[in-house]
């Protein structure tokens, strides 16, 4: 049987004049994986709750506080490490209170940028399956 995690991925965001502009963050090259851009990703702690789990790992990784965080309806689970793992997303939009990002080791890059730009910087399906949500959920 796979081994069962819970994770949370937060689509950071500003409002601009031409609509949101979405924060990628950009991961180190590794033994096993090239460099990649993604949201706000991270698992979540025994007895944490989702939403609780993802303003940690907003602010852990970027530095950034978010005036609002909504969870969407949509969610994802993600098989990796050949079958080996199962990883259950919670998909979430978090509003930033600024634009200054202060990076955690865990990446070596960030951009803001429109969800056109984001979704071809994007390397995994889900993720782009994910931003897809994201903006319809804040064009209501």
């Amino acid at each position: 049987m796979a081994d069962e995690r819970d994770s949370i991925e937060c689509w950071v965001y500003r409002r601009s004049l031409s609509g949101p502009l979405f924060l990628l963050l950009k991961t180190p090259e590794r033994e096993n994986m090239r460099s990649i851009w993604q949201p706000v990703t991270g698992g979540m702690w025994e007895g944490e709750g989702a939403e609780e789990a993802c303003a940690r790992e907003v602010l852990e990784e970027t530095g950034l506080r978010l005036r609002r965080l909504e969870r969407l309806a949509f969610s994802q689970v993600v098989t990796v490490e050949n079958g080996a793992r199962r990883i259950r997303k919670r998909v979430f939009t978090g509003e930033a209170l600024g634009w200054a990002v202060t990076l955690s080791d865990e990446h070596v890059d960030h951009r803001w940028c429109d969800g056109d730009t984001a979704r071809g910087l994007l390397t995994f399906d889900t993720n782009r399956e994910a931003l897809q949500h994201v903006v319809a959920h804040l064009q209501h």
